[in-house]
């Protein structure tokens, strides 16, 4: 499961990447850390008015849902969707057809489990610029939007080190941007912008369980992404991340 994301960016470099305007630029704030089992938003552009940026709550709700986030997730978690169901007759499936988004961040977090422990790894693009994974949304009654992004089976870098699920969130690469939001693209080649090779080059590093606050009952991450050489990993892990080139600097 993916439920801890970055936007380590300021708002300017986001709407240079991308193109496009916070409708509501004081919202947004830069995070190492994003919780999504806390009700948590992340910027989003949509389908509907592809020029401008919007602050979504993370994990989609249905739609005229008048009850609080956390209630719903409680029965299904939704901050993300798996590829296979996301065009079947589920409530969300129509989402998919009329309201896809890019949700927009500069990273997001997986684990690999060895020995027992569980060490977190910050995956972003090689370059750090703010980035975008496919991903469907809902407005509520109320004008709030909410959102989910989309899964995948991972590819075989990545897989290296995630060995909690063989899935991974789906990038969408600049060049295709517009595809995704276009209401004019037919829904088998919608599918296959899920399904067509990575084209982003990812590049993974381990960070410090103390930025997620999954070691000593840490409650403030430090002010930087503590890297491999600031902590112990297992050799057996070592020597696969050197084997594919998954370690770097920050």
């Amino acid at each position: 499961m993916y439920y801890k994301v970055s936007n380590n960016v300021q708002a300017w470099q986001i709407e240079e990447e991308f193109k496009a305007l916070f409708r509501f630029p004081k919202i947004y704030k830069p995070a190492k850390v994003i919780n999504g089992l806390k009700e948590s938003s992340l910027p989003i552009i949509t389908m509907e008015n592809p020029s401008y940026i919007e602050q979504s709550i993370w994990g989609i709700l249905p739609e005229h849902w008048n009850e609080d986030w956390k209630e719903f997730q409680n029965y299904t978690n939704t901050l993300h969707l798996s590829a296979t169901s996301i065009d079947s007759n589920i409530w969300y499936s129509r989402a998919f057809l009329k309201r896809r988004c890019l949700i927009v961040l500069t990273g997001f977090y997986t684990y690999y489990m060895a020995g027992g422990e569980l060490y977190p790894f910050h995956v972003g693009i090689k370059s750090g610029k703010p980035f975008c994974l496919a991903g469907i949304y809902n407005q509520l009654d109320d004008g709030f939007f909410t959102c989910s992004f989309i899964t995948r089976n991972a590819n075989e870098q990545l897989s290296q080190i995630h060995n909690l699920n063989d899935t991974i969130p789906v990038t969408i690469p600049q060049g295709k941007r517009d595809q995704w939001l276009s209401n004019e693209i037919p829904l088998p080649a919608v599918t296959e912008i899920l399904h067509m090779p990575l084209e982003e080059e990812l590049r993974a590093f381990p960070v410090s369980k103390r930025i997620l606050g999954m070691a000593g009952g840490a409650t403030k991450a430090p002010s930087y992404l503590e890297t491999y050489d600031e902590f112990p990993i297992p050799g057996t892990l070592k020597n696969i991340l050197s084997r594919h080139n998954i370690i770097t600097s920050y």
